[in-house]
C-alpha cells in the first residue's frame, strides 16, 4: 500500500469520526521532519466518539517504514523505557489489530502529560496522542477504539 503523501490521503486512514478534524501540521521536530511526507493534528471530541478523548492527536505519514521507525525511536523511544502502563503490561509493546501491526508506547512526558505513541507499520505512519487528564485506561479505551489506523 503507498504511504499517504496527501493530507487527503492521511485523512482517509484516520477514524471517520474526528477525520474532519484534522489539519496540517509542520512539525518543528527535526527527529519528525526526516522523510516526512505529512501530518496532521486533529481534534477528537466525545460526541463523535462517545467517552472520554484525549485533548492530542497526531498523525505522521512517512516515504517508508525505515523512515517511520526511524522517526519514532527518535521521538517517542530515545531513552529507557518509562514504567509506563498500556494497561497493565509493558510500556513498550507489539500489537496486531485488525491486519495492522506495529509498535505502541506509553509514558507520562516532561510536561505531564500522559502520551500513547503507535506505528502503524503497514501504512509507514506514527501517531500519537495526548492529555494531562485522562487515565492510561482511558487512553487505552480510546485507542483501543479508535487508535490504529485503518
Amino acid at each position: 500500500m503507498p504511504p499517504a503523501a496527501t493530507l487527503s490521503q492521511l485523512r482517509a486512514k484516520i477514524p471517520p469520526g474526528f477525520r474532519r478534524t484534522c489539519q496540517q501540521l509542520d512539525p518543528t521536530e527535526s527527529a519528525l521532519r526526516r522523510s516526512l511526507l505529512v501530518a496532521a493534528q486533529c481534534t477528537p471530541s466525545s460526541a463523535d466518539l462517545g467517552g472520554p478523548v484525549p485533548a492530542y492527536s497526531f498523525y505522521f505519514s512517512y516515504a517508508d517504514l525505515d523512515a517511520a521507525t526511524t522517526a519514532y525511536r527518535a521521538y517517542y523511544a530515545p531513552g529507557d523505557l518509562p514504567a509506563g502502563d498500556c494497561t497493565s503490561g509493558p510500556a513498550d509493546l507489539v500489537y496486531e489489530r485488525d491486519g495492522l501491526s506495529g509498535t505502541l508506547r506509553c509514558y507520562t512526558d516532561g510536561e505531564g502529560f500522559q502520551v500513547f505513541a503507535w506505528t502503524a507499520d503497514d501504512l509507514a505512519v506514527v501517531a500519537s496522542v495526548a492529555d494531562r487528564n485522562l487515565s492510561y485506561a482511558d487512553l487505552y479505551r480510546w485507542w483501543q477504539h479508535a487508535g490504529p489506523l485503518r
